[in-house]
């Protein structure tokens, strides 16, 4: 019989706090017979796939939620949210992601009080932190918690902020501990039954690029290319080189209809954007590595400056569609003005 159900845990990915590897956690519930398991980490959702998966292999519920520290009137305090249904979702990455762009102090991203307001749908805000495995593992959290802060163990001005009680205790322990108030403890159970929320994986999700009114983005790719390719000829022209333009056009109508076919051209239009950005506003960009610089669409379109005609790079090592993958450019940025 299910007693209690962890809502606030952290992972390794709360890096001020947590020292928990996402599979061990999800390894130690199932171990004590848990159903659910909420992972919370401090203002992120970095484990969320490998927490997703590791609950789905292993037969728990995963529910997700981060903690956020939360602007007040006379400084700021921590909550922990996590999301009842896709909705709840949709609005815990809403607001970490304002935390983060609006809200930003240092390490800390902030909520304003009126955007969890406008957010809260679908999401439960709730107390009982679970940050390591056992109970001598405090001292080992401590020592994290000390490299964070750069203060040393023995120093005694450092602020204590956690206790060797906030290990994942089983769910009879908890019973225990709570025995005055069993409600408490009840209450976890019921908040793990009124939360589903289900990821779509596996699938790629681009954002939508920008084409010009009265044209699909697949014939703005196409066009972009092969204007792209006409400065390249040009440019070899102007260096007295004296290039085939229809084997040129064959090889990259052969590209273009590739990536095409597999659903790529966002991916292509993207990074030639933010790499001719960089170009234009003279942040050095290196001229392409790795099997992307076997693309005649890539040099085509300014993504890299290698011909791969002239030396012979293969396309097929870069994109099969009988090996469906994402695809993957290697770009080296200068570090000056690469942020």
């Amino acid at each position: 019989m299910t007693q209690f159900v962890h809502l606030r845990t952290h992972s390794e990915y709360s890096l001020v706090d947590g020292l928990f590897r996402v599979k061990e956690l999800v390894g130690q519930v199932a171990q004590y017979g848990m159903p659910a398991v909420a992972l919370t980490d401090e203002s992120n959702l970095f484990a969320l796939v490998k927490f997703y998966r590791a609950c789905l292999s292993q037969g728990v519920q995963p529910i997700i939620g981060a903690d956020c520290w939360v602007k007040g009137s006379d400084g700021f305090g921590r909550l922990t949210f996590i999301a009842m249904n896709q909705e709840g979702y949709k609005n815990l990455l809403e607001l970490l992601s304002l935390g983060w762009l609006k809200g930003q102090d240092g390490d800390y991203a902030l909520l304003e009080w009126e955007w969890v307001v406008e957010h809260a749908a679908g999401l439960i805000c709730l107390t009982n932190v679970a940050c390591f495995r056992e109970a001598d593992d405090f001292e080992a959290h401590e020592t994290r918690v000390c490299i964070h802060d750069s203060v040393t163990l023995d120093d005694q001005r450092r602020v204590h902020r956690h206790t060797p009680e906030q290990w994942l205790k089983p769910q009879e322990a908890m019973v225990e501990l709570f025995s005055d108030l069993p409600d408490a403890v009840a209450n976890t159970v019921q908040i793990a039954k009124r939360c589903g929320v289900e990821l779509t994986l596996g699938t790629y999700f681009l954002p939508e690029y920008p084409v010009p009114e009265g044209m699909t983005l697949d014939e703005f790719f196409r066009q972009f290319s092969h204007d792209g390719l006409s400065d390249r000829l040009k440019a070899a022209e102007s260096h007295g080189q004296t290039l085939d333009e229809a084997a040129y056009r064959e090889r990259l109508d052969f590209e273009v209809d590739v990536i095409l076919q597999m659903g790529f051209p966002g991916y292509f239009l993207i990074v030639a954007d933010f790499i001719n950005w960089a170009k234009n506003n003279e942040v050095p960009v290196g001229p392409g590595r790795g099997s992307g610089a076997g693309s005649l669409v890539a040099f085509s379109l300014g993504i890299t400056d290698l011909d791969p005609i002239r030396y012979q790079l293969l396309f097929e090592r870069f994109l099969n569609p009988d090996r469906v993958s994402m695809p993957d450019f290697d770009i080296d940025f200068c570090q000056e003005g690469r942020d």
